[in-house]
């Protein structure tokens, strides 16, 4: 499975909003964008995946990310 998504990150306009509620309830995809967005701004922006690993950011995703994985996998 892909980890990292091909996306014009930059423009998602979505995962800023999306990046600031409970990731929970997000579809794998999206999930993974979000994840993709943080890494790739960290980029650009150094110190954005740190901020992000601070505030929970990460955590809400990756939990959310294997929640979802497991799901799919089934009982």
């Amino acid at each position: 499975m892909r980890r990292v998504i091909s996306f014009d990150w930059g423009k998602w306009d979505k995962g800023r909003k999306l990046e600031k509620k409970d990731p929970s309830g997000l579809g794998l995809l999206t999930l993974l964008k979000l994840m993709t967005a943080r890494v790739r701004a960290d980029r650009f922006y150094e110190g954005a995946l740190h901020s992000a690993m601070e505030n929970g950011v990460m955590l809400g995703i990756l939990k959310a990310i294997r929640l979802r994985v497991a799901e799919s996998r089934g009982p």
